[in-house]
């Protein structure tokens, strides 16, 4: 950063703050997909991992993991 100049500044300033709000969204993406497996394991007592959890409380199947994937 020897050589930057003030809009390289503000530019790195901006990105920074741009990726750490990309940062918090994914994380509150993952703590809601957490606590809504967590009340799933409490609805479900004698589940026991979250595969069985996934395709009994939440009709997750092979085709839904599949969906996604380029070329299938």
């Amino acid at each position: 950063m020897d050589r930057a100049t003030d809009s390289d500044v503000l530019q790195w300033s901006r990105l920074s703050r741009r990726n750490r709000a990309r940062v918090d969204e994914a994380d509150s993406e993952i703590q809601d997909y957490a606590d809504l497996r967590a009340d799933a394991f409490r609805a479900y007592p004698d589940i026991v991992y979250l595969g069985e959890l996934e395709r009994v409380a939440f009709d997750w199947t092979e085709a839904d993991g599949q969906a996604h994937l380029p070329g299938l």
